[in-house]
């Protein structure tokens, strides 16, 4: 069914949110494995794609059924947050449109937390670690911060709101972490790390200037997508999210990543690659049963 807005849908227990950007086919892959394992009504959002999608899934309602509806294309965490701000549920389901489920095995697993009065979400937890890649502003000194894996997590509506209303958004954010009470002093202090010459430079007296994560005081903190929900809620308000490693979702879920990224950025490297393309295509045709137009099979 096609709808205008969040307030045309009536309120709903759990519902799954996929956000396509663009990324018809990969996001074909997404709708159908939730369609088929979720067993729950699923809305599907088109963020200003130029591919026909919305006319593509004009299409697959005459087949499947689901609720699609438009919005402007933003920064993913601040249409996270207009999501969980208007939509009437219970529960959310957020699915990464380049993710297939599989199985049944982690829905089951989140449908026994879920429902528990101190649980404000659960799927996979993407851990907190120290930045090892080489080509990332932060590696060796900052600090990826611990949150719920967002390409698949199911959260507890209310008290995201709760978050939310507190002044918390999914909005992903960096934080320079050696002076912790002046932004603007830390990133000057952040300056030496590029310096091959003081690189090294431990100057550990700022230790007492820092914000500590996890037992760490890191010199730059990276809170992703839905990091500063998951801190506050876990935190400060105190409830619990129940979850899995992310390292192992693959036992449950195929992740093609990156896809609309590279989608938005044809330069990016931290995507899917050719080889991942070709994988959803051929997911699409032998599983799903898509008939997909020859001079689309290609989707470089």
């Amino acid at each position: 069914m096609e709808v205008k807005d969040f307030s045309l849908i009536p309120h709903l227990k759990k519902v799954g949110i996929i956000i396509n950007v663009g990324t018809k086919y990969v996001t074909s892959l997404a709708l159908l494995s939730s369609l088929r394992y979720l067993n729950i009504p699923i809305i599907l959002i088109d963020c200003e794609s130029n591919d026909g999608s919305y006319d593509y899934f004009t299409g697959l309602m005459s087949e499947h059924d689901f609720y699609l509806l438009k919005l402007p294309l933003k920064k993913h965490g601040y249409t996270l947050d207009y999501i969980f701000k208007n939509i009437k549920a219970d529960h959310v389901y957020l699915i990464d449109s380049d993710v297939e489920i599989l199985n049944d095995k982690i829905i089951k697993f989140i449908d026994e937390y879920i429902n528990r009065d101190s649980v404000f979400g659960s799927g996979f937890i993407h851990n907190g670690e120290w930045l090892s890649n080489k080509n990332s502003i932060g590696f060796n000194y900052g600090y990826f911060v611990e949150r719920m894996w967002i390409p698949f997590t199911s959260l507890k509506v209310s008290m995201i709101k709760e978050a939310l209303a507190a002044g918390k958004s999914f909005i992903n954010i960096n934080y320079f972490n050696d002076f912790s009470c002046s932004q603007l002093v830390s990133k000057v202090l952040i300056l030496r790390h590029k310096i091959p010459a003081l690189r090294k430079t431990k100057l550990s007296f700022l230790n007492m200037f820092k914000r500590e994560i996890n037992g760490h005081k890191p010199c730059y903190l990276v809170y992703d997508t839905g990091s500063c929900v998951y801190q506050y809620l876990k935190n400060k308000r105190q409830y619990d999210f129940v979850g899995i490693p992310a390292k192992f979702h693959e036992e449950y879920l195929l992740h093609y990543h990156g896809i609309t990224r590279r989608k938005l950025n044809p330069d990016e490297k931290n995507s899917a690659i050719l080889d991942d393309y070709n994988h959803v295509m051929s997911r699409l045709r032998d599983v799903y049963h898509v008939i997909i137009p020859d001079v689309e099979v290609s989707l470089r």
